[in-house]
Order: C-alpha cells, then sequence, then structure tokens
C-alpha cells in the first residue's frame, strides 16, 4: 500500500514537473513571440507616424510651390517661399529615407512594400524634377507663361500623393495581421494554461499567478495600443472597427460599432452641412486624402475645435473601403488665435487715433503692429514691414541703431527715450514694454523734434 501510494506520488510528481515545465516553455515561448510582436506594432505605428508627418511635409512643399506662382512678380516673396519649397522638399526625403529603414526591419527585401517605395520615390523625383524645370522658366516668364506652368504641372502631385496612399495601405494591412496575430497566440496560451491546469491541482496558487500575469499582458496590450493610436479612429465598411482612447476624450463618447452617419450627431449643427458636403465630395471624387477642421459639442454644451486629417480607400466597385482617421484638439490654438487677432485688430484702432508714428515689436525685435504714420515714415506697405527686422527695411548704421535703442528699452523695466538723426532730421523715440495677448512687446513713439 505504501510503495502504491510512493509510486503513485513519485508518477503525480513526474506529471506535475512534466505540466509545470511544459507550462513555463509555453510561457517562455508565447513571451518571445509577443516581444516580436509588439517591437512589430511599434515599429509599423511609428511608419504610420512617419507616413503622416511625410504626407504633412508634401502638402507644405506643394503649397509653397503655389505660392511661389502667385508671389512670382516679388522677388523677396518668391524667395522665401522658394526656400520654404526646398526645406519641405528635404523633410519628405528625409521621412522616405527614415520609412524606408523601419520596413527593412520589418519585412523581406523582395517584398511587395520595397516595390511600392521605389516607385513613390521615383514618382516624387520626377514631380520635384519637374519643379525645378519650372522655377527656371519662372525667373524671365511673364503672367500668361506662369498660367502655362501652373497649368502644365497642375494635379501632378496627386500622383505621388496616390502612391503614398498605396504604400501606407500595405503597412496598415500588416499592422491587422500583426494584431490578429497577437490575438492567435493568446488564444493558444489560454488552451495551454487551461490544459496545465486539469493537472496541476497542487499548484493552484501558481497557476492563479500565471492566470493574472497573462491577463496583465492583455491589459498591457491594450492600453499599448490605445498609447500608440491616440486619436486615431478606423472605419470599415462605413462602420467604426477602431477607436483610440484619445478619439474617445475628443468626442466625448465611445464610438465603436457606430456607423458613418451616426458620427455626424456628435458635430456642431452649424458645420455638420460643410463637412457633409466635404464628405460627398470627396466620395464622389475617389479622393484619398482629406482635410478639415470642425466644432464638437460636448455633453456640457462646450464647444471644441477639432482637426481631422482622412485617408480613404475604395474597393473595385468604388465604394468606401477603410476610412483612417487622425483627429487632434485644436481648440487651445485657435481661441489663442482669435483672441490674438481681435487683440490686434483693437490695437490698430487706437493706432489709428494717434498723430505720432506707432510702433510694436515682439521678442525677437520684429514689427508686429504698425500705424500708417509708420508706414508713411518707412516709404513701405505693411505687407513689407511686419515681420521684417529694422535691417530688413532700412539702412545698416540707421537699423544698427536703432537695435541698440531697442535691446536697451528691452532690457530696462521703466521707460526710455533715446534721439535719432536721420539726413537733416532729428526725432525722438520713446521705448516702453507692454502685455499684449499675454506675451511681452516692445511700444515705441517717433516724434520729429528738429
Amino acid at each position: 500500500m505504501l510503495q502504491r501510494l510512493l509510486s503513485s506520488s513519485l508518477i503525480l510528481c513526474v506529471i506535475i514537473f512534466f505540466a509545470l515545465g511544459s507550462l513555463l516553455g509555453s510561457i517562455y515561448f508565447y513571451q518571445n513571440r509577443v516581444d516580436v510582436s509588439f517591437a512589430k506594432t511599434a515599429s509599423i505605428q511609428k511608419s504610420m507616424r512617419l507616413f503622416y508627418e511625410a504626407e504633412v511635409d508634401f502638402r507644405i512643399q506643394v503649397q509653397e510651390w503655389k505660392d511661389i506662382l502667385l508671389r512670382a512678380s516679388n522677388e523677396k516673396l518668391r524667395d522665401k517661399h522658394y526656400l520654404a519649397f526646398l526645406q519641405a522638399s528635404q523633410n519628405f526625403k528625409q521621412k522616405l529615407i527614415q520609412i524606408e529603414y523601419l520596413l527593412q526591419s520589418l519585412y523581406d527585401q523582395h517584398d511587395q512594400a520595397f516595390e511600392k517605395l521605389a516607385t513613390l520615390q521615383e514618382l516624387y523625383e520626377q514631380l520635384n524634377a519637374q519643379y525645378f524645370v519650372a522655377l527656371e522658366l519662372l525667373k524671365s516668364s511673364d503672367l500668361k507663361n506662369i498660367q502655362e506652368i501652373d497649368t502644365e504641372l497642375m494635379g501632378h502631385d496627386r500622383i505621388v500623393s496616390k502612391a503614398m496612399g498605396e504604400l501606407r495601405d500595405i503597412v496598415l494591412n500588416r499592422f491587422d495581421s500583426v494584431r490578429q496575430q497577437i490575438r492567435a497566440q493568446l488564444q493558444d496560451f489560454s488552451l495551454v494554461a487551461s490544459f496545465v491546469l486539469l493537472f496541476v491541482v497542487l499548484f493552484t496558487a501558481s497557476m492563479l499567478l500565471i492566470i493574472r500575469k497573462h491577463k496583465q499582458s492583455q491589459d498591457i496590450f491594450k492600453h499599448t495600443l490605445d498609447y500608440i493610436n491616440q486619436g486615431v479612429m478606423l472605419l470599415e465598411s462605413e462602420k467604426v472597427v477602431f477607436a483610440s482612447q484619445k478619439y474617445k476624450e475628443i468626442i466625448g463618447k465611445d464610438l465603436m460599432g457606430l456607423r458613418m452617419e451616426d458620427l455626424y450627431e456628435f458635430i456642431y449643427p452649424k458645420d455638420v452641412k460643410s463637412i457633409k458636403k466635404a464628405h460627398l465630395i470627396a466620395f464622389k471624387e475617389k479622393k484619398s486624402l482629406l482635410h478639415y477642421i470642425y466644432r464638437v459639442q460636448k455633453q456640457d454644451g462646450s464647444l471644441i475645435w477639432v482637426e481631422d486629417d482622412v485617408q480613404i480607400t475604395y474597393n473595385n466597385n468604388g465604394k468606401t473601403n477603410r476610412v483612417y482617421i487622425i483627429a487632434r484638439d485644436i481648440t487651445e490654438s485657435v481661441q489663442k488665435q482669435e483672441e490674438l487677432e481681435q487683440s490686434k485688430r483693437k490695437y490698430r484702432a487706437l493706432l489709428k487715433l494717434s498723430s505720432d508714428i506707432l510702433f510694436l515689436k515682439d521678442a525677437n525685435l520684429r514689427y508686429f503692429v504698425v500705424n500708417e504714420k509708420f508706414r508713411d515714415f518707412i516709404g513701405k506697405d505693411e505687407v513689407d514691414i511686419l515681420d521684417k527686422t529694422d535691417y530688413d527695411i532700412m539702412d545698416f548704421s540707421i537699423a544698427k541703431v536703432l537695435e541698440e535703442g531697442d535691446r536697451y528699452a528691452w532690457n530696462n523695466a521703466l521707460q526710455t527715450i533715446s534721439t535719432l538723426q536721420i539726413y537733416d532730421k532729428i526725432f525722438e523715440i520713446t521705448r516702453y514694454k507692454i502685455q499684449f495677448s499675454k506675451k511681452t512687446y516692445l511700444a515705441g513713439i517717433i516724434k520729429e523734434i528738429i
């Protein structure tokens, strides 16, 4: 009896240790696979962010090109937009290099993603070449030729945007595959844990600890997705299949399972018509990129401003297949801009009542506001004065004297008074600091004394 008991205990111990070893091996195997999947998820999410930043850089470049055409007759403004055009182009190329590096860590070199990336780079280089050829023509072109140049390049940027969208769709589809793979791994692990629990009765405490760890892993995975996908919503077949925690916070309600037409009820009534019109035009013209700003009325009645960037894909029948939305709460920036413009209008109204030459400069000593007397004093239009320093609009010697006086006044808590001679006239300049829209500016009053 004792021998049989010992034999049974030995067999039980062997089974328990075998089961425990199997469980530990499963945990190790599961942890390694999930770690790899998490690393892939993080890389894909980083590439998605780079896609968005690259699209923003490309849109800036296209806008700067349009501004070059509009300002072709003004050499200073044309050069300003040309430098911004070059910077945006350089930023876009850098983003493509970073995307290529991430793709190399995710896929085999013969993967379809690299073919799409190569096509995108080639299309972009072709477009850039066309831009630079057109820029050379602009140097000696009249208005009619400028219009012809614009017509010649019209729509070419959409080809690059379409290629970018196709590449991003491939990466996004891979992200869905990784998510499904992780879910499958979690399910497999649950089955293994359940099987082992049948044999490891004596190790209940250990099993509970493992189950708790398994639950924590699921919570960490969900939290990671919510963190990575801040402000992101995905619709498939016009139905919300994913909404990040940040998106729920912006709208103020859980959106999972809602259809696209249900989302309009969260938009401020006065903005619904324009958003519906934007969607209707986008779907009708099969646009892949969409950008708009609207207001959302929260449950407490308050209004917030929301900016959406939308990526749309279509199926073979021309119907929307997937809508990928990145949302940002821009209420604070809109309010600041409105306050700034309102204050600026009030200050300009006050400036008009003065018979003196008046100006405001920011912390970088760039002109922020000037009155009509100042414009007459300088002999330039407002557009050629604002956001410029004295070195941009005056002789170097005069600008240097003004800068020294400005810096002295900026570092002085009290009002300062100085004189300035311009040719045969002497002017008295009174400077003092003021608070304007929660920022400090340098105010100046110029009077002719001789």
